[in-house]
């Protein structure tokens, strides 16, 4: 009788770990296809658009989405840093256009050293960029140091030639944001501004490791030494 009443509580179990999963799967499809509410955009993104693309390929990703705390999975997404739209597969493998209020985008495995390449929004207006504006996070922490992408149209006539030719440069620009700071690194002196709470620690740290802060490599490791402070 036992065994019997084992048997049955451990089928329940799995009965309703299987109800579990399944919920969350179809709370994933559903917060994609009707966007929280929003009607969801059927676009494609255009061949055009392929410059603009933080990989011109779908990528495994995670969405979080606001006011959810858990990400929505097992979706494949582009991003164009453009304009900032999102694109996913949908369940028949068409491509859409996700209107849904996303605050944070991660690549699986599409960052440095295999880690997630992390896209994040919401942060202040600064210049011509808004609230809207994806930015890729190279360090997370109480100072974070994030990355816009921006891209120039430029025309130019080769060399004894009579036709135009239309080149996109992209252009990278470095922020640092503090929760209560947020500043556009262009120079060193933006950099010790930022983060003037620790400006003897800092200083130090840039003579003592010899650091570029034109360099990403030195931005990052600065801001890691920071956050440890």
């Amino acid at each position: 009788m036992k065994c019997l009443f084992t048997r049955c509580f451990a089928a329940i179990a799995v009965f309703f770990f299987a109800a579990a999963a399944d919920a969350q799967v179809g709370y994933s499809l559903n917060t994609l296809t009707d966007g929280n509410g929003n009607p969801i955009l059927s676009k494609k993104a255009t061949a055009g658009e392929a410059t603009y693309l933080f990989n011109k390929d779908f990528l495994d990703g995670l969405l979080f989405i606001e006011g959810n705390t858990k990400p929505v999975t097992g979706t494949r997404l582009k991003l164009n840093l453009q304009n900032n739209r999102v694109f996913y597969l949908d369940k028949e493998g068409n491509e859409m256009e996700l209107t849904s209020p996303v605050n944070r985008i991660e690549f699986t495995g599409r960052g440095e050293g295999g880690a997630n390449a992390v896209f994040v929004k919401g942060l202040p207006p600064i210049e011509k960029l808004t609230a809207d504006t994806y930015y890729l996070q190279l360090v997370s922490g109480k100072a974070q140091l994030l990355m816009n992408t921006t891209f120039s149209e430029v025309e130019y006539k080769e060399y004894n030639s009579a036709s135009t030719v239309r080149r996109t440069d992209k252009l990278t620009s470095y922020y640092g944001y503090t929760g209560k700071q947020f500043a556009k690194l262009a120079r060193p002196e933006d950099v010790l501004l930022l983060l003037n709470d620790k400006t003897r620690e800092v200083s130090a740290y840039i003579k003592k490791e010899k650091l570029k802060l034109k360099k990403q490599a030195d931005l990052e490791k600065l801001f890691v030494y920071y956050n440890t402070l």
